[in-house]
């Protein structure tokens, strides 16, 4: 990697509401904050706004999930803690920044007391998992909106096939759910039209974070310019569990998606807790809207990119396509 390219900035760097009358800077989620030192950028970091859910769940107190997007952290959740807004909630923050916070906050001792671990998944497949993710929105598409041209644009292949029929307040929270993803759609097409043009954007960025990911650089009709933005679901997986400053791993477990029933077990046998395999065997395992495999979308160029952009991550993980 060149020298020139390398820069500490704030990819992918997560807000997330902890109650519901807090707000947040969309822009700032979406627009780089970038550093030459890593020094200043760890300091910056250290330092940006986190905050404990407010739920009071404290099921399975003794575990804590560092949660690395697309690597089935909601499904986790709901098999570990009983729902999605557990005490330890921060959303999608490092282990490193966590535990600054409790450092911050005099509750060192606590931090060190958790069992804490991880789910990692295979660098090709999440990146075409994000990119569905940003170009279709989500899987939970359960209403049929009464005037059906305001889905066509949405280019879900499930939202078609549906026949559940419900109540005005229902249609109004799934047209809100469809705006958010055309949001993410316009984001995605302004980077790339295909998922290859994506991979090439990835791959051909020259701001890149070593802890972090890549920046792309998209046209922002606001400025009229083109700018330096953070793309959800390309970060690498890594510097999640490791610390930022000694590289040393910072998690008691490090699952795979690809066996998630291995850490399922793992993690009823550390918290005592059988329920945990219990809801396991009764959810209704995460299936993608287009149900397409990540390995039918890549030909050798987009391979041997992912390859070297998700190098880090391939190798500490012991991943291959």
């Amino acid at each position: 990697m060149d020298d020139k390219s390398i820069q500490y900035h704030s990819a992918n760097f997560p807000q997330f509401r902890r109650d519901k009358k807090e707000k947040f800077d969309r822009e700032m989620a979406k627009t780089a904050v970038i550093f030459e030192d890593k020094k200043e950028w760890l300091g910056w970091l250290k330092n940006q706004p986190l905050k404990r859910s407010f739920s009071q769940n404290k099921q399975n107190l003794n575990t804590f999930h560092i949660h690395i997007p697309k690597t089935g952290g909601i499904s986790i959740k709901n098999y570990v803690y009983g729902d999605t807004t557990h005490y330890n909630n921060f959303g999608h923050h490092s282990a490193w920044r966590l535990k600054e916070w409790f450092n911050l906050n005099k509750n060192k001792e606590e931090w060190d007391n958790y069992y804490k671990f991880a789910v990692v998944r295979n660098p090709w497949d999440i990146l075409w998992s994000g990119y569905k993710y940003t170009k279709w929105g989500s899987k939970e598409i359960k209403a049929i909106s009464k005037t059906p041209d305001l889905l066509e644009q949405f280019d879900n292949p499930l939202v078609m096939s549906l026949h559940e029929k419900v109540n005005d307040e229902a249609i109004r929270a799934q047209h809100k759910k469809n705006v958010s993803a055309l949001r993410g759609m316009k984001n995605n097409n302004s980077v790339a039209k295909s998922f290859k043009e994506y991979v090439e954007a990835i791959y051909n960025s020259n701001k890149i974070n070593p802890f972090s990911g890549r920046l792309i650089e998209v046209y922002d009709e606001k400025v009229g310019k083109k700018l330096f933005k953070n793309m959800p679901f390309t970060t690498f997986q890594f510097p999640y569990i490791i610390d930022l400053e000694t590289e040393e791993i910072m998690v008691d477990h490090v699952g795979r998606f690809e066996n998630l029933k291995e850490t399922v077990y793992h993690l009823a046998e550390v918290t005592g807790d059988t329920n945990i395999i219990h809801n396991y065997n009764l959810s209704t395992k995460n299936i993608s809207a287009t149900e397409v495999h990540y390995k039918n979308m890549y030909d050798d160029d987009m391979i041997n990119m992912v390859g070297k952009i998700y190098k880090e991550d391939i190798k500490r993980f012991n991943y291959d396509y």
